[in-house]
């Protein structure tokens, strides 16, 4: 689990879950929308406390690798000014 304040670069990622092992792979992207409610949206700041961020997200992934026969996790969530 990481967190980045620079564009997160999805094929590098990508290829960190390549693993013959694994027959698929299944990656969810989120994306600035340009509305929310009938008012417009031109942007979104994205904050987080980097030290608890990094624990809860560690928590949860190793959680899902008791919980599911997965292969590979890998997560990363941006953090920062996005248009």
């Amino acid at each position: 689990f990481s967190i980045h304040a620079t564009p997160l670069d999805l094929e590098a990622l990508r290829r960190q879950c390549q693993d013959p092992r694994a027959g698929g792979f299944t990656s969810f992207e989120g994306w600035v929308r340009n509305e929310h409610q009938g008012r417009a949206v031109t942007g979104l700041d994205y904050q987080a406390y980097v030290a608890l961020a990094e624990i809860e997200g560690n928590r949860i992934v190793l959680e899902a690798t008791r919980l599911f026969p997965v292969v590979r996790i890998v997560a990363a969530h941006r953090v920062g000014s996005l248009a």
